[in-house]
């Protein structure tokens, strides 16, 4: 019976999507520190240093404090290790990749009063476009470990029975890409006999209660989300900046992953279960408009102070995915590929503030900081579609996930045409609990050198480390996944 619905189900469930939730709010709201090898060097405190690209998606008033006009082009390699510890057991995996951090241009006006700058009022105006990456996903990870009496059938038909699903829920094709559904259809999970709204598993079934499972997970992870823009600066007598950005945010994911279930030990010999796979590919993409807006005064010279909003960013994505469920048993398998689905909504980001100060040493460099406040519960999924099941994921936004307040402090040695930085990098949780996701940091240094009529490179290696926690199946047994990344970036251009 359970076939013939599986048959007439493929046919007409192609449509739903994936049920989004928190974590692709945090996902799509959270950035990387931001910029080039020169920003990056000095920990990413560049809110109210100005004069480099990066400013565009920082705080674009600083882009006021250009006088010439700027190639910049950037290269970066970084290498991501993950060691996941799960049910006692420590498992590491690494990835490397190349990518364009960013690259643009700028092009400056002065206002010249008798054939020299001016020096009171309107003084300056630069235009700027390019790209800025503001996260880079490429990550491998690895756990397994031996599972005493949890099951991944287990957990599905107590999920089942806690929230009280009956069959008819599965036969619905609007849930048939539910995992709680596919487990009922290869049979992982099954009904308690003469009962349409009680289900257990295999173990339950037999009464086997001193077991133990096998229980591996591979995720890979590809992606970047980027920032183009168009942004504007200008300065007024030296002491006043404004400046002005639009950004358009474009984002691809995709994320690949792979549990297996094995029986290890059982208690009941007739028990006929050996295992399970389960398998899911989603890629997300899209795009959205937004703003961000920026003010720095210079009251004297050796002190800077700047103040930016980023506008909260409607983006438009699209999920596309397969996944597959197939239970092994002793005379029989039972595989079912839910076919490709195709998912479409928006996520609006939160609005993010950034407070920055710069004490400027004349001809030796500068310590800056910059604090940056984002309130993830301010974030939303919508769709013209399936908005009520949305707002249960934003009703879970605003209880689980909580306002996070982001440091970076950096600074910068000068002498002759060479430049030494140094930099910190704090980025705290968006998650409301400690055993959600932890913060994450990041050191950096750099070194910088000038030459000839306006030609610059610029050297960067940082080192981020931070803690996340993932749960194949059942939030009580989840893996702990330490996270490091080193980032070698290389910057230059011309000023003319």
């Amino acid at each position: 019976m359970k076939k013939l619905i599986v048959a007439i189900t493929l046919l007409i469930a192609t449509w739903k999507g994936f049920a989004q939730n928190v974590e692709d709010i945090v996902r799509i709201s959270k950035t990387d520190a931001i910029g080039s090898a020169r920003v990056l060097g000095a920990g990413g405190a560049w809110g109210a240093v100005g004069a480099d690209l990066s400013s565009a998606s920082i705080n674009p008033a600083g882009l006021g404090f250009y006088r010439r006009n700027e190639l910049l082009g950037s290269m970066a390699v970084t290498a991501n290790y993950a060691d996941a510890t799960f049910l006692g057991s420590l498992r590491n995996e690494s990835r490397t990749n190349f990518n364009i951090p960013n690259i643009g241009a700028v092009f400056s006006y002065v206002n010249q009063e008798r054939g020299k700058d001016a020096k009171n009022g309107w003084i300056s105006a630069s235009f700027a476009v390019g790209m800025n990456r503001l996260a880079d996903f490429q990550q491998n990870t690895f756990y397994s470990g031996i599972s005493k009496n949890n099951s991944i059938g287990e957990s599905l038909a107590q999920q089942s029975n806690n929230v009280g699903l009956d069959t008819n829920y599965f036969k619905n094709s609007y849930n048939f890409n539910d995992l709680r559904s596919l487990a009922w259809y290869s049979y992982l999970t099954n009904n308690v006999p003469n009962r349409s709204d009680s289900f257990d598993s295999w173990f339950g079934r037999y009464g086997d209660t001193n077991y133990s499972v096998n229980q591996t997970q591979t995720t890979q992870l590809r992606g970047r989300m980027n920032e183009w823009y168009f942004g504007v600066g200008t300065n007024i007598s030296n002491f006043l900046y404004l400046g002005a950005s639009l950004v358009l945010k474009n984002t691809i994911i995709t994320k690949t992953t792979s549990f297996t279930e094995s029986t290890n030990t059982i208690s009941v010999k007739s028990n006929p279960y050996i295992g399970s796979v389960y398998n899911t590919s989603i890629t997300t993409s899209g795009s959205g408009v937004g703003g961000r807006f920026g003010i720095i005064l210079s009251p004297i010279d050796y002190f800077r102070l700047g103040l930016s909003y980023q506008t909260p960013i409607r983006v438009n994505l699209s999920d596309d995915y397969n996944l597959s469920l197939t239970t092994n048993l002793v005379n029989n398998s039972f595989n079912i590929p839910s076919g490709q689905f195709t998912s479409n909504y928006q996520i609006l980001t939160p609005g993010k503030i950034t407070l920055s100060g710069v004490i400027m040493i004349p001809n030796h460099g500068f310590i800056s900081v910059d604090y940056e406040m984002m309130d993830y519960r301010d974030g939303q999924i919508k769709s013209t579609e399936f908005q009520s099941d949305f707002d249960k994921t934003n009703t879970n936004a605003r209880k689980n996930l909580t306002q996070a307040g982001n440091l970076r402090i950096g600074g910068e040695y000068r002498w002759d045409n060479y430049r030494l930085r140094g930099g910190y990098n704090l980025i705290n949780s968006p998650y409301a609990s400690d055993l959600k996701s932890t913060k994450q940091q990041s050191i950096s240094a750099g070194l910088g050198m000038l030459w000839g009529n306006g030609y610059f490179i610029d050297a960067a290696c940082i080192r981020s480390w931070g803690t996340v926690y993932n749960s194949p199946y059942d939030v009580k047994q989840s893996s702990q996944i330490d996270l490091t990344k080193y980032t070698f970036m290389v910057s230059g251009g011309i000023r003319f």
